[in-house]
């Protein structure tokens, strides 16, 4: 009887040891809360020893499990009933549980996550990417490792801290944080276009209040840059279609701005009219001409004149009345004279019949600066001068190849005796009026 009663005894401690060997090879009975829900397309799961696991519905999920996924391909991973993470297409992520400690290391690609529940204050859930780390507890977002260098954290609900190296950052409801390995941190505002196709499934119909307003939030802004993006094109339209020296992608000139330059072309054809009086609605009236250049600051300046038909041995066209309109801090400035505007610089001046300066304006930082760089003079007979030192007339022949001559894009310029002009380069001023009201229309 002794010896049966042993026998039983030994039979009881033996299925013991078997049951928790078992279950330290899965580690651990708490790993079985963790599940591999379902999945879409070619998935793969190994196990902690790295061996192959068959993908099935709700697969039990242990520490040190990976999940990867091929293209157009999706596994949702259901951690314990309230927190719910979703592989993206070509992701892997490996999975580290130790008591109330969770860890998901996304190796590659993007994972998004959902907590429903706060966790409790002795838990802990960690999605990590190497020295990168954002500590998550009742949110949700989706993180993305396009590098083992960089990883970006997305936020659609609550609060996390993240930490890249020894540096730290909060990141809020609406705002992402990118992540660099060397420590860097940097949060900006979440933009519609962030959000990808396999989040936007996830959330699209969400009763939760918080992911609602914030994709509220993201459509509206949606809505006003595809607005902005229409006001764009129209206005980059209304610039390619007059003469606009510069890149039209990059004017920041405002509406207010434009209404201001069409109103001085106006007033300017307007004084023009009263010189000439009667000869407006004559046949020695020419016209008016203007163009836009940016200097390199996004804000155009403007270039007009006006011009009177005359006879000589051709027929042509005798400038008046030019000018250079541009901003500065103070608003709107004007110089009345000659001008040739070049890539780099606004050659300013005149030339008479005996003596003649020019003043040149080299185009730094975006700006056209308020005094001259370079400038230079004559005076008959034979007398040259540059930035105040007289020159001989070879280098004086060379400072107005370089700086008014050579190059120029555009131009308004007459002999010294006033018999001849000649206007390049520049464009019917009613034509520059109708595209800088266009520009206005679209800017407001």
């Amino acid at each position: 009887m002794k010896k049966t009663y042993l026998s039983q005894r030994f039979l009881i401690i033996l299925i013991a040891l078997l049951s928790a060997l078992v279950l330290g090879s899965c580690g651990g009975a708490k790993a079985t809360s963790m599940h591999l829900n379902r999945t879409e397309g070619t998935v793969s799961v190994r196990d902690g020893a790295g061996k192959d696991v068959a993908p099935a519905e709700n697969l039990n999920l242990y520490s040190g499990y990976g999940v990867g996924t091929g293209s157009d391909s999706y596994a949702w991973i259901d951690l314990d009933q309230v927190k719910l993470t979703k592989l993206d297409q070509d992701s892997q992520a490996e999975i580290v549980k130790e008591d109330k400690y969770l860890e998901i290391q996304v190796k590659t690609g993007s994972l998004f996550f959902q907590v429903t529940e706060p966790l409790a204050e002795d838990e802990t859930m960690e999605i990590r990417s190497s020295s990168m780390m954002a500590g998550i507890r009742g949110t949700c977002g989706w993180t993305e490792v396009p590098d083992p260098d960089h990883m970006n954290l997305y936020l659609l609900e609550g609060s996390v801290e993240c930490r890249a190296g020894e540096q730290t950052s909060v990141v809020n409801a609406g705002e992402m944080a990118a992540m660099s390995a060397d420590g860097e941190i940097i949060v900006r505002k979440l933009q519609a276009d962030d959000v990808p196709a396999f989040v936007s499934e996830e959330v699209a119909d969400t009763d939760n209040a918080e992911i609602a307003d914030t994709l509220e939030l993201l459509r509206q802004q949606e809505e006003e840059l595809a607005l902005q993006a229409q006001r764009d094109a129209a206005r980059r339209a209304a610039l390619e279609g007059i003469l606009y020296y510069g890149d039209p992608e990059t004017c920041i000139m405002t509406a207010q701005q434009a209404t201001e330059l069409a109103n001085a072309i106006g007033e300017r054809m307007a004084a023009e009219q009263k010189r000439l009086g009667d000869l407006w609605l004559s046949d020695l009236y020419s016209g008016s001409y203007a163009a836009l250049f940016d200097p390199g600051c996004g804000v155009p300046a403007l270039l007009f004149t006006s011009a009177t038909q005359y006879d000589g041995d051709d027929v042509g066209e005798l400038p008046s009345m030019p000018c250079f309109l541009y901003y500065t801090e103070d608003g709107l400035s004007v110089k009345e004279t000659w001008f040739h505007l070049h890539m780099n610089h606004l050659t300013l001046g005149e030339s008479g019949g005996t003596d003649g300066f020019w003043e040149a304006y080299a185009f730094t930082d975006g700006q056209i600066p308020d005094e001259p760089s370079t400038t230079s003079s004559w005076e008959l007979p034979s007398t040259y001068v540059i930035d105040g030192a007289q020159v001989s007339g070879d280098e004086y022949s060379q400072w107005i190849r370089e700086w008014l001559r050579d190059g120029s894009l555009a131009h308004v310029s007459i002999e010294p005796d006033g018999s001849w002009g000649e206007i390049a380069g520049l464009a019917p001023a009613e034509d520059v009026i109708a595209a800088l009201n266009s520009y206005a229309a679209a800017a407001e």
